[in-house]
This record gives structure tokens, sequence and C-alpha cells, in this order.
């Protein structure tokens, strides 16, 4: 299991940034691990970096000269990226730019929820991992100096595109509805809410 990559982004070649596996304080669970396979280094092209639309929630594009400035404002989405590594696994990267001064401004929030998700998934959802949730890679952090601080960014499986946004189009069908109504059927099955959290069981 690898505990240190590189992060070669298109608009800095040939400059590759080395991470390494972050363990933050409460989680206590286990990640999957990242396979030597991969060949240890993850390409960030420039028309693989997206962000969710504030209008509709959308996935779009994001311009890869903005990424020095996420987080010196306010923010209210997280950066993400789809890599492909050496053996065709595709990734997810989820970014929190500028770290140091993120943290202490309103974007903590943001780097909170990336937090608790991958506590959620590392303590709750291990059995889970690649059947009906996507595999969870762990936490990394790596510095990138004066381009954009101190990064930290979460690891998971690419998925492909979300079921809301095929909803409406030729794949919206009622065998598909049908398959995702019985993975949420699946979680509560298991004790989960959708959109919270595995709930305290019951007392007598």
């Amino acid at each position: 299991m690898l505990r240190q990559i590189q992060i070669e982004f298109e608009a800095r070649k040939p400059e590759r940034f080395v991470a390494t596996l972050w363990r933050g304080p409460g989680i206590n669970g286990s990640f999957c691990g990242l396979s030597t396979d991969t060949g240890g280094l993850l390409k960030v092209a420039n028309s693989n970096i997206f962000i969710n639309s504030n209008v509709n929630d959308d996935r779009i594009e994001f311009p890869v000269e903005e990424i020095p400035q996420w987080g010196l404002d306010d923010e209210s989405r997280v950066v993400f990226a789809r890599v492909i590594a050496e053996n065709g696994q595709s990734f997810c990267l989820r970014f929190i730019f500028n770290l140091d001064k993120a943290r202490q401004s309103r974007n903590a929030r943001l780097l909170d929820k990336l937090l608790r998700d991958a506590k959620f998934c590392a303590e709750s959802l291990p059995t889970l991992a690649g059947v009906i949730v996507p595999r969870h890679y762990g936490i990394w952090a790596m510095e990138t100096g004066g381009w954009a601080g101190r990064v930290l960014f979460s690891v998971t499986q690419w998925c492909g595109t979300p079921w809301k946004t095929l909803m409406g189009t030729q794949l919206d069908t009622a065998l598909n509805r049908l398959l995702v109504g019985r993975t949420l059927e699946m979680f509560h099955d298991l004790g989960f809410i959708h959109n919270g959290d595995k709930p305290e069981p019951e007392r007598s």
C-alpha cells in the first residue's frame, strides 16, 4: 500500500508535488489501500478539473488558473478532479487549496465536511466500499509553495456521472430508477439515513 504519491497538474508540468498519507485526529477506521499498481503518479489534466455549479449543482469545468485563489475568499464548493493512474484506475481528488488560510476562515466548514466524510467512510462503510459506495483511499497532504500553499485532498474511487445529472435524459428509464432506488433501500436496510448518519440504536 502506498503512503506517498506524486501529483502532476498539466498546467504545472514538469513540476510534480509529493503527497503523503495524512491521518486526521479522531479518524480511527481503515481506508482502502492505494495499490502500487497505480505507479504512484496521478496526473491532473486541465479539462478534468471541476466544481459543482451553484445554479443547478451540475459538474462544470474549473479554470486551472483560478486554483491559486481558491480558499483566499469565502468559497461555497470544493474543487475536484478526475485522474487516471498508470494501471487505468480512475480516482476522484477533492481539494482544499491554501489549507492554512482556509482553515482560519469560513472555508473551514468545507474542510470539516471533507474530514467528516472520510471518517464516516473509514469507520462505518468499509464493508460496502466498492460495492454500493466508492472506495475511499484516505486524506493526503502536499506542499505546493507559492502556487496554492499547503493542500489537503481526499482520494476516492471515481464512479462516473451522478444520477441527478442523468434525470430527464434517455438514461432516465424505469429500470435505472429501480436500480437507484434499490441502492438507497440497501442503505436503509443497513440502518443508514440518506444524507445523514447512522442512527443510534433504540433503547428499550
